[in-house]
């Protein structure tokens, strides 16, 4: 029996099994990165505690925000692109944030609502990456960067990894301010930063503040830049007449945008992974039809499987459903390997469990579908069989008559 399986059978089950096992894990893997994607665009604005980003403050801005009652605190950073060094190799352009300090309650997307991973002490500057850079880079806890900047290089170890920075699309690179950074930065040691980020405890009177008083005054040009008294009023009345709550984000309606978007994908999201369920069942029965077509198998099992030889059927559909198994498991881990080393976002434990959980039930209702179908195909060949055997004795019992 086991020789005509490997025969006869072998080949057909595995390649229905590769099939079964590669389509169901990339429709898992699939819905789970769907889910991911939305979750994590969701969480983004849910867990960074923060509600507005506004351009170019000066240090003296933020601390005159910092007092206000309807503001709980702000985050200023200075954004710049660099030549990063890696363990890997060498990013050409890598986006560089760089904060005050870093602190675990910070009103910014790196705080501890969003952290992933940490080293407890780091021998060294210490560095902040997004989980994105570390995929893309393949940087692990502990590793050094380096980059260097007007000819002093400056060298950090990763000590967090974050969820995604949604609004960098290749990963971020976060440092803390030094004196050595800031010399480097800033010819004239004054800091202007790029942006900053604000958390409010009533958004509605912070926009209105924001959006009738705010000016980036971290952009505003000094006077010796102009020939003249004159060319400098005339610049400062241009500036001060700008509508610069067109450059304010608003952390809240995005919100309410990935949440919608959320809602989509999730939906979609489970309607994969329903079907990643389902069609077990379908390429289950799909085998066991095109493997019964055969006719080498279809002569073996009518002269070899019958209602005396409990023991080899058993034998034989173990063997048959057990290969099949086999190989959708294989083929499943080979799928869901090439899929998991592309994943660039960051995927929450729930939408682990969700997945695997619908490639479980997955190989679990294909096998027994499997199983069930060889059980009926054999019951009606061990019926046909014994209808062939009643109408022989009976056509022999007539002629004898």
């Amino acid at each position: 029996m086991f020789n005509h399986y490997i025969k006869r059978k072998a080949a057909i089950t595995l390649l229905f099994g590769a099939i079964f096992g590669t389509a169901i894990s990339f429709l898992s893997i699939y819905g789970g990165t769907l889910q991911a994607k939305a979750r994590n665009s969701e969480s983004f604005y849910e867990k960074s505690d923060v509600d507005f980003v506004v351009p170019a403050p000066t240090k003296e801005q933020l601390t005159d925000l910092d007092s206000l009652t309807h503001i709980d605190g702000t985050d200023g950073f200075v954004y710049g692109s660099v030549s990063l060094d890696t363990p890997s190799g060498t990013i050409s352009k890598q986006d560089l944030l760089v904060f005050d300090d870093l602190r675990s309650d910070s009103y910014s997307p790196y705080n501890s609502r969003r952290l992933i991973a940490s080293k407890a002490s780091i021998d060294g500057n210490p560095a902040y990456v997004d989980y994105r850079f570390k995929i893309l880079h393949g940087i692990n806890l502990g590793d050094t960067l380096s980059f260097s900047l007007r000819g002093v290089k400056l060298e950090y170890k990763v000590a967090s990894i974050f969820e995604n920075d949604e609004l960098y699309n290749h990963g971020t690179f976060v440092v803390g301010m030094s004196d050595v950074l800031k010399t480097a930065l800033f010819s004239d040691g004054n800091v202007k930063y790029s942006s900053a980020y604000i958390s409010s405890n009533n958004c509605q009177e912070t926009w209105n503040y924001l959006s009738t008083n705010y000016k980036p005054l971290g952009r505003q040009k000094s006077r010796s830049e102009f020939e003249s008294d004159e060319d400098y009023q005339k610049y400062l009345t241009e500036f001060n007449s700008n509508n610069y709550s067109l450059e304010i984000t608003q952390f809240q309606p995005k919100y309410e945008l990935a949440k919608a978007d959320s809602a989509g994908l999730l939906k979609t999201a489970n309607a994969v992974l329903v079907a990643s369920s389902i069609i077990p069942f379908v390429l289950a029965v799909v085998y066991l039809i095109v493997s019964r077509l055969i006719k080498s198998e279809s002569s073996f099992l009518k002269a070899n499987l019958s209602d005396y030889n409990g023991g080899e059927n058993i034998k034989y559909f173990a063997l048959d459903s057990g290969l099949f198994l086999l190989f959708y498991l294989i083929s499943f881990a080979v799928a869901s390997f090439v899929q998991f080393s592309r994943i660039d976002y960051y995927i929450v434990t729930s939408d682990f469990s969700s997945l695997f959980i619908a490639a479980v039930l997955s190989a679990f209702f294909g096998s027994i579908t499997a199983v069930f179908a060889n059980v009926l195909s054999t019951h009606s060949i061990k019926r046909l069989r014994k209808y062939k055997h009643s109408s022989s004795d009976k056509n022999k019992d007539d002629g004898n008559k």
